[in-house]
Parts: structure tokens; sequence; C-alpha cells
């Protein structure tokens, strides 16, 4: 690559990440983030602490992020030299940056004896491949669902493909950005 054409890159990076900033909803990632660091303290406050409720409020956070996924600024962003895929791969960059603080919160004020932060990787990273090789709303609905689903039918009904997400989350990311990278021009 030339010096003229990692510039030209650049440039189309930057003219991609105005509209995309200016689309995401952060009013929303915001609230979702305080609500859930609000219910994760509340729930740390009471006597019995149920375990579930960290790794719940952190997998609300990875829906939230993938729910960013949505690029309302599609159209406007079409003709620039920058693929959808890279354009999804922005949007989750902003969506994690501003939900990042929250799941550090999440993280200092739980006191369960395992990390969530890896499991919400490992969804992000698996509802991510869903929304890059699921057409259009149905793989941006069926990454928000995914994380609460996963993590539900892991904790209700012992699914193993849940189990494997909160167990070996490093695997399930791997495969997740493996698909992603795999349908990156989709």
């Amino acid at each position: 690559m030339t010096a003229a054409a990692g510039s030209d890159l650049a440039t189309a990076w930057w003219q991609a990440a105005s509209p995309t900033a200016s689309t995401l909803a952060w009013r929303t990632l915001l609230a979702i983030g305080a609500v859930v660091v609000a219910v994760v303290a509340l729930a740390e406050l009471g006597a019995d602490r149920p375990t579930t409720v960290p790794l719940t409020g952190a997998s609300v956070l990875a829906s939230a992020v993938l729910a960013s996924l949505h690029d309302p600024a599609r159209e406007l962003l079409a003709p620039l030299p920058v693929g959808p895929g890279r354009r999804r791969a922005l949007r989750i960059a902003l969506a994690a940056a501003a939900t990042a603080p929250f799941l550090v919160a999440v993280e200092s004020i739980a006191t369960t004896a395992d990390p969530v932060w890896p499991t919400v990787l490992a969804l992000v990273g698996a509802g991510w491949a869903a929304a890059t090789w699921l057409p259009g709303r149905l793989g941006i609905a069926a990454a928000v669902l995914l994380p609460p689903t996963t993590l539900w039918a892991a904790t209700t009904l012992g699914w193993s493909a849940g189990e494997v997400a909160l167990r070996h989350p490093w695997i399930v990311l791997a495969v997740g950005l493996g698909a992603v990278a795999a349908g990156r021009d989709r």
C-alpha cells in the first residue's frame, strides 16, 4: 500500500466515522449502562446476592452494543470506499467504547468469582457474526437477542452451547470473529 492510498483510506474512515457517530443512539447506550449498574449494585446490597445478576446485566450491555449495528446512515455511506464490514466494526467499536465504563463498574461491584467481561466479548462476537451473515434487520434482531437467550439457556436449561459461551468464551469469540472476517464484505 502506498502512502497516498493509506492517506485516502484514513480520510475515508474519518468520513465514515462522523455520520456513524452521529447516528448511534448514545443516550440509549448510556441509559442502559446506568440501569445495569444500578440493578447490579442493588442486587449486591441484598443478603443472598444472586450470582446471575451481574452476568445478566453484562448480557444486556452486550445486546446494547449489538443493537448499535443498525445503521441508518447505510445509504449515505454506500458511495464511500469503506465497506459494510468496516462500517460495522466502526459501529461496534464506538458502542463498545461507550459501554465499557459500565462493564468495568459491573465488574468492580459484583462479588461473583468469575469475571463477566470474557463472556460479554464472546456474546458480542457471536452476535456480530449473526448480524454479518443474516440479512438486514433479521441479522440485527438475531444479534440483539443472542446474548440474553444464550445466558437464559445456559443458566435455566443447562443448554450445552450456552455453557460453552460461559465456560469457554475465548472459543466462542474466536469462532464469531472468524465468521465476521469471512463475511466482512457482506
